[in-house]
């Protein structure tokens, strides 16, 4: 039988930024959860448009609603480790939130129920539950009906630090987590480039992922999210990178091998990985590596293109 999820607290983190425009839909679809124990966090990094009058609009009508300010601008990877960083201590568990989304109204209930059943059986790890995501344009229409099949990933349920460490698959804005990994994960690497990168990171090395195959938020792209350039299609002049090469993560791997203690397995994984982000083999020794920790996703055109890259130079 299904664990039925409790009543517990969750913490929402919505971190915002000029968010006026898509942010009245995110607000309305977080107050129509099926799960109604939450407060929203909103935590802005200096606005200047009507972003804070729009929350306070709201919180007069919504006491779970709170506020706050930063005096100086942080940058979306600095306000949410302030944001995680103020919530951790909090009863309960942490969700994040980007400004121009739209949750569906189970996300919460399912999110909790799947993150509540590994605590069962993990009791005192650290732990997170994440889900797909449908994608939708400014208007919200729907572009894609599945994250996981338009990016073709496929995260095995079991422990998986080599995908993890490669295409991840995590994606912040369908993260609930608990106390425990919110406070291993701090603070987040100088180099980090995305928060949801190293939290999805720490917790494979030490904790217990559920991923849910629901699309449980809408997605939006447009030009002005901080993500987009992970998400958007777009054809460019340049040779294309090898992947993983663009997002300072061999500088952040150098930290969680510096500022952890890894299992050996784990260490042996990272350090291999490393290898191939700073090239420190002969190219067949770096395809023979890439086959043999599964760091790449499992389709073989893209394998295929992404070796003849590395064999022959064709990257910037």
């Amino acid at each position: 039988m299904a664990l039925v999820p409790s009543g517990a607290h969750i913490s929402i983190a919505m971190c915002t930024y000029q968010a006026e425009r898509f942010l009245v839909p995110q607000l309305d679809s977080i107050l129509a959860q099926s799960h109604k124990n939450f407060a929203i966090y909103v935590f802005d990094d200096c606005s200047d448009d009507a972003t804070c009058s729009i929350i306070s609009h709201y919180k007069q009508v919504h006491p779970n609603i709170h506020l706050s300010v930063n005096l100086l601008r942080l940058g979306f990877l600095k306000n949410f480790e302030q944001a995680i960083s103020m919530l951790s201590g909090k009863e309960g568990y942490i969700a994040l939130c980007d400004q121009d989304d739209v949750w569906h109204e189970a996300k919460l209930t399912l999110c909790l129920q799947a993150l509540e059943s590994l605590e069962k059986k993990h009791s005192q790890k650290p732990a997170l539950a994440h889900s797909d995501l449908r994608l939708i344009d400014t208007a919200g229409k729907c572009t894609h009906d599945s994250f996981f099949d338009y990016k073709q990933l496929a995260l095995p349920k079991e422990k998986s630090l080599a995908k993890i460490l490669g295409y991840n698959g995590v994606m912040g804005n369908t993260l609930l987590m608990n106390n425990q990994l919110a406070k291993l994960a701090l603070p987040f690497p100088e180099s980090l480039k995305y928060h949801d990168y190293w939290l999805a990171l720490v917790n494979e090395a030490f904790g217990v992922r559920a991923t849910l195959n629901q699309q449980l938020t809408d997605y939006r792209i447009h030009t002005d999210n901080a993500s987009e350039n992970r998400i958007l299609i777009g054809k460019t002049k340049k040779r294309p990178q090898l992947p993983f090469m663009a997002d300072n993560r061999a500088e952040t791997l150098d930290y969680l091998l510096t500022n952890f203690e890894l299992k050996k397995d784990d260490k042996e994984v990272v350090m291999a990985f490393c290898d191939y982000l700073n090239l420190n083999r002969n190219k067949l020794s770096l395809v023979i590596l890439l086959l043999r920790y599964g760091f790449l996703r499992n389709q073989w055109r893209y394998r295929l293109r992404v070796f003849r890259r590395l064999i022959f130079g064709l990257y910037e």
